[in-house]
């Protein structure tokens, strides 16, 4: 995974600060639901890409009590372009109810916790090519009572970053308010509900025609479209197949992107327009001449009002039974 090491320097430190720290919120009043927020912990990149806390490099601190912490370190390309991109800063916290992000102190989407979802978080991160260890310990932490009250802040300041650099205000943590948005939203736009089979070769069926008979189809209304790059990159299919997934269900709603596998919830996407608004900003800083730009821009203002429900079936899983759906938000 490109930004693996980024990720990792993210998840671990943020964790593993948290269960040495947890024990501050044994006493913690929980009326508000809110986390016990404590220092921030500032982890300096330099432009190799190491790592540094306090000025000691991760790496020697992992050779000191036998850990090989080298995972950890950025692609020196990717801090090149962030720095290019005028990011100085990068900020997550942590908690049993979300990992929030920020970057130069502005809020982006970010993944939304809760009791069920928790469950799934080691299957999220495994997707994402993080190793099946590291993966079911960060869910292990998340799950942990204790843990889940405290919000841990870490922030990565990058080679860029001025003494003044930009950061979130640190005596709060607003979250996306579901009621607020969806009453926000008072019109859906872009409708969408559709099931899809995909089969190893990543080629798409709809309703039982394949791209192939919707192109023919389309050619004769006369509304000739090239449909034949339109599949899924079939070792995207291979990597769902090897980590037994054989249902994934996506869907949008004001609050947010709801994400299923297997029948089983992931973390949502949290997202408001101010959000989606400084996502799309950073994307265009850091992909100023990416083909689908323009596309983004356009489509992105719609996306809170969006309503679409994309069931994909993938190939059947050896020896496994059809999982069950997962039941759509609002169906």
């Amino acid at each position: 995974m490109k930004h693996k090491g980024l990720v990792l320097c993210f998840l671990i430190i943020t964790l593993l600060v948290a269960a040495c720290g947890s024990q501050t919120d044994t006493q913690s009043n929980n009326q508000d639901k809110l986390p016990l927020l404590m220092p921030r912990l500032t982890v300096n990149i330099n432009e190799q890409g190491a790592p540094s806390v306090m000025g000691i490099s991760l790496a020697r601190a992992g050779s000191l009590i036998g850990q090989d912490l080298s995972g950890l370190a950025v692609d020196p390309a990717l801090i090149e372009r962030l720095s290019a991109a005028g990011v100085e800063t990068i900020e997550a916290v942590a908690t049993g109810e979300g990992v929030y992000l920020y970057t130069n102190g502005q809020p982006l989407p970010y993944l939304a916790l809760d009791d069920a979802t928790r469950q799934h978080v080691a299957d999220l991160l495994k997707l994402a090519r993080v190793e099946p260890n590291t993966a079911n310990t960060v869910q292990s932490l998340l799950q942990n009572k204790i843990i889940s009250r405290t919000g841990v802040p870490i922030v990565i300041k990058l080679p860029n970053a001025a003494d003044d650099a930009a950061l979130r205000d640190p005596k709060t943590l607003p979250r996306v308010d579901t009621a607020q948005v969806r009453a926000a939203t008072t019109e859906r736009v872009l409708i969408l509900h559709f099931d899809l089979d995909v089969d190893q070769q990543g080629m798409l069926a709809l309703a039982g025609s394949s791209t192939a008979d919707l192109q023919g189809a389309m050619a004769v209304a006369g509304l000739p479209v090239d449909l034949s790059a339109v599949r899924m990159n079939p070792a995207t299919v291979a990597s769902l197949h090897e980590a037994d997934i054989a249902l994934l269900q996506i869907e949008t709603e004001p609050e947010g992107l709801y994400l299923s596998l297997n029948g089983g919830r992931l973390p949502r996407v949290a997202w408001d327009e101010e959000r989606l608004s400084n996502a799309l900003l950073l994307f265009g800083q850091l992909e100023p001449n990416h083909p689908y730009l323009p596309l983004a821009q356009f489509l992105l203002p719609y996306l809170p009002a969006a309503d679409i429900e994309l069931g994909i079936t993938l190939p059947a899983v050896d020896g496994q039974s059809a999982p069950v759906p997962a039941e759509w938000i609002r169906p």
